[in-house]
């Protein structure tokens, strides 16, 4: 069984509207609506304003750091859908402790580096918010250690094959895990 962990809240109530965090996911939402509409959805078009506004590859510009944290796959409406809860889940909080101006530099700059360890890894292109988002993440959980979050748990079975089964099984056998496969 595949469990899929979704954060719906936390207990840490912002301390004030929290209008940066607000502002980012309108704008990530903005560029997304734009993106649709400018490329009318076809490939040729959407490609193109990846190349432009993503990050990596070649000729990419400096600035690309900044603009890929905002494009998110024009296929995928979970992949803003999922990077804007996360955001706005802990964001909140994590802009009352650091004030609006600090939360959204730090929110830039974690996507800026975590843009600069994608494209040095992969090599490829990088779009959307995951790299700002996890920065964002991992703040909340320094700034609120004992936070508790509330989450929304999707349950999924996975099929697997007998001989899966006995290899996972096996694998655990002799790694001290236990034996039999189940």
């Amino acid at each position: 069984m595949h469990a899929t962990v979704i954060p719906i809240g936390t207990d840490q109530s912002p301390r004030r509207q929290p209008v940066a965090t607000l502002a980012l996911v309108a704008a990530n939402v903005a560029a997304y609506l734009w993106m649709r509409a400018s490329t009318g959805g076809r490939p040729e078009e959407t490609l193109e304003f990846l190349l432009r506004w993503g990050f990596g590859g070649e000729g990419s510009r400096w600035w690309q750091a900044v603009t890929y944290q905002f494009v998110h796959d024009p296929t995928a409406l979970w992949h803003l859908g999922g990077n804007m809860l996360f955001l706005w889940t802990f964001g909140s909080a994590g802009e009352g402790r650091m004030r609006r101006g600090g939360f959204v530099l730090f929110y830039l700059v974690g996507g800026v580096v975590a843009g600069l360890v994608q494209v040095a890894w992969s090599g490829g292109l990088v779009i959307g918010a995951s790299g700002s988002v996890s920065a964002v993440t991992g703040a909340f959980i320094a700034l609120y250690p004992r936070a508790r979050v509330a989450v929304f748990m999707l349950l999924s079975v996975v099929a697997v094959t007998y001989k899966q089964k006995v290899a996972r099984g096996m694998g655990a056998g002799v790694l001290g895990g236990g034996g039999g496969g189940g």
